[in-house]
């Protein structure tokens, strides 16, 4: 409104200048006269010229403000010697002046307009975390991993103690057909037991011989067979009796080694119960975690609606400085019309630095995360554990997190859930498929941002994700760190994701320098380069093997201007950025936690300040 208010009053003051500047050429009578009729020529032609941008410009500011500029100098170069100018633009001058001061306020209200939706914009994307408590279901699966665990190694337990229940039974059996080979004999080896009749061992044993053996008389005779027989009586019952020991100490141990077969079914079965329980909790925490997704796609579609306000904002600012500074630069001019020397002053005033002023030192657009409003803690790396191997049943990443350490002797069985090796809904023949409004899970480039990927989206419809991996840390271009590297140039890389190991070798450093000269350098040509979650390398910018380098050096250096873009092995840009010239002294030009470079302290093989 203001600013159609100044348009308005600007067009009617260039009217009223207009009319009475020719009013005063026709009264002109003398040689001053002449001049100031020149002059006054000069300003009509300047003035119709402003009112002509005025009504083409609008309601645009910059542009109303450039005009006025343009204008006050052509009246400033039109005006001869020390002299005043016409005694009308004197009164142009104090007619602009307070709708110059009006646009002043204009600009700094459309400032803390700007200052407001950037605060929206963060207090929407702070928003994202409010209630929200991590992954559902993840302190359940834990709770059911160590259940299950405890129940295996239980398991295990009582499988050891029959094992050795049905090695005892083994030797009472072995024992027992001993006792029974002493009793009745053994026909393999041709040994008579003690279960066997006398006519069988001597046929004639039992007929009266006087000559089978020296008697005195018949009652030596019947005693000695009486003291024969007698001990075949006590071996046999002593044979009989061992053969029932024996049996009935492997029938005790028998029902012993039932009773513990029994406990172990039942362990056995209470554990692939819970492992079944496990297997489909893991598949319903997956396929059902709406709060995990709600967080993750409103973390990434706010933190994108901020940023871009921010960067509009920050545009808006510094275009708000211009224009304040262009305002002082007109009132500064306006300040000299009436006076001697306008043409001087003019030039003064455009050659005059304002940035200094209060007015211009208030025009401040505070931006976040700052002190007081610090980054919110990132919680997608927890739900990004959802899509972990280790998440999905079935799968070998699944059995090693979970089955790696159970016992040898109390294994899990067979995955037995309804989604083992998958978890329904997948992504299977529906990758890049409108949104499904039926479907808890969606395949599309839009699941990135709303938070709302099936499981298997990266892998199945074989797109890319640079949110948790290495990333190009820290540059170092202009060497004089003597402390790393020897004084060369050097780049940080830093494992600033989730994954436990990230294998980079065939990534490449590609180096476009200001002249078109490009420069690229494959890491790791032949053997692997494995980088563990946070750990951080640093790579010298050198032809010559440095004992401080964890990798292979590399042979190109670092300059401002050189744009630097790290890809992975398939081609896929990982972090780009550009060296700007005023990295200098122990600086470098480092990643911060947003992701975005500035100017900071060196920190070779740490953190960098703002990722702490």
């Amino acid at each position: 409104m203001k600013l159609c208010q100044f348009n308005a009053m600007l067009a009617t003051t260039v009217g009223l200048t207009l009319f009475t500047t020719v009013a005063s050429v026709k009264e002109a009578r003398d040689s001053a006269a002449l001049r100031v009729s020149r002059e006054t020529s000069r300003v009509e032609d300047a003035t119709r010229e402003l009112q002509n941008i005025m009504s083409s410009s609008a309601t645009n500011i910059p542009l109303s403000l450039a005009a006025i500029e343009q204008t006050l100098v052509k009246i400033g170069n039109s005006v001869e010697g020390d002299s005043p100018g016409p005694k009308k633009v004197e009164e142009f001058a104090a007619s602009i002046k307070p709708l110059i001061q009006s646009m002043q306020e204009t600009i700094g209200y459309q400032l803390n307009l700007a200052q407001q939706t950037l605060l929206n914009a963060w207090n929407s994307f702070k928003a994202c975390g409010y209630d929200f408590d991590g992954p559902s279901g993840l302190t359940d699966i834990s709770v059911l991993d160590n259940s299950h665990k405890r129940c295996r190694a239980e398991e295990g337990r009582q499988q050891t103690t029959l094992d050795e229940c049905s090695l005892a039974h083994d030797q009472k059996v072995n024992e027992l057909e001993a006792a029974k080979k002493e009793f009745h004999g053994d026909t393999s080896t041709g040994s008579r037991g003690h279960n066997v009749l006398p006519s069988e061992i001597n046929k004639r044993l039992c007929d009266y011989d006087p000559d089978l053996g020296e008697y005195s008389n018949t009652k030596e005779y019947l005693e000695f067979h009486q003291n024969y027989f007698g001990e075949l009586l006590a071996a046999w019952r002593e044979s009989r009796d061992a053969v029932i020991a024996a049996q009935n100490a492997t029938n005790g141990q028998e029902e012993e080694c039932k009773k513990i077969f029994n406990g172990h079914s039942k362990q056995k079965k209470e554990c692939n119960q819970l492992q079944k329980s496990l297997e489909e909790g893991s598949c319903s925490v997956m396929s059902k975690n709406l709060n995990c997704r709600s967080y993750t796609g409103c973390w990434n579609r706010e933190w994108e609606s901020y940023t871009s306000t921010k960067t509009s904002s920050e545009q808006e600012g510094t275009q708000s400085k211009d224009q304040y500074i262009a305002t002082l630069r007109i009132l500064c001019m306006l300040d000299g019309f009436g006076k001697p020397g306008l043409n001087a002053a003019v030039n003064l005033c455009l050659a005059k630095d304002f940035t200094g002023d209060p007015g211009v030192k208030k025009l401040v657009l505070e931006t976040y995360p700052n002190g007081g409003n610090p980054m919110p803690n990132d919680r997608r790396p927890e739900c990004a554990a959802l899509d972990k191997p280790g998440m999905i049943p079935g799968t070998d990443g699944f059995k090693e997190l979970h089955y790696g350490a159970l016992p040898v002797n109390a294994q899990s069985q067979e995955c037995i859930a309804e989604c083992c090796g998958k978890t329904a809904p997948t992504c299977y023949q529906r990758c890049n498929k409108p949104w499904d409004q039926t479907a808890p899970c969606q395949c599309n480039e839009e699941c990135k941002k709303h938070g709302d990927c099936c499981w298997d989206f990266y892998n199945t419809c074989g797109v890319h994700t640079t949110e948790y991996t290495v990333v190009l840390n820290e540059v170092c271009p202009q060497g004089g760190i003597t402390s790393t590297c020897e004084g060369s140039d050097w780049i940080e890389l830093y494992n600033a994701g989730y994954s436990e190991l990230v294998d980079i070798q065939g990534w490449k450093l590609v180096v476009d320098k200001p002249d078109a000269s490009q420069y690229a350098v494959t890491i790791g040509e032949g053997s692997p380069v494995e980088v563990k979650s946070g750990e951080i390398l640093v790579l010298c910018a050198t032809n010559t093997p440095l004992k401080d380098a964890t990798l292979d050096t590399i042979s190109v250096t670092f300059d401002a201007g050189d744009t630097l873009t790290w890809k992975d092995s398939k081609g896929f840009t990982i972090s780009e950025t550009t060296i700007p010239g005023n990295v200098a002294g122990t600086s470098t030009w480092s990643r911060g936690a947003t992701g975005d470079f500035s100017t900071q302290v060196a920190t070779p093989g740490t953190k960098n300040p703002e990722e702490r």
